[in-house]
């Protein structure tokens, strides 16, 4: 299974960045702002492998 790391940035409201990076095959998450000790985050999601299967596979027609 290949793990494929998107992450898209916005500040108040616009987005900054997006970026995809399936170069790694497991990790951790950490966020950081070089030289701003008062840079905060918020509106944090991570969802796991589950889910993004769940959401990527073809649904089954319901009867």
């Amino acid at each position: 299974m290949n793990l494929t790391v998107e992450a898209v940035g916005y500040l108040n409201g616009i987005r900054l960045f997006s970026v995809e990076d399936g170069a790694h095959a497991s990790g951790r998450i950490a966020l950081y702002c070089w030289g701003n000790s008062a840079a905060h985050f918020n509106e944090l999601l991570v969802t796991p492998v589950a889910a993004q299967l769940r959401n990527r596979l073809p649904q089954p027609l319901r009867r």
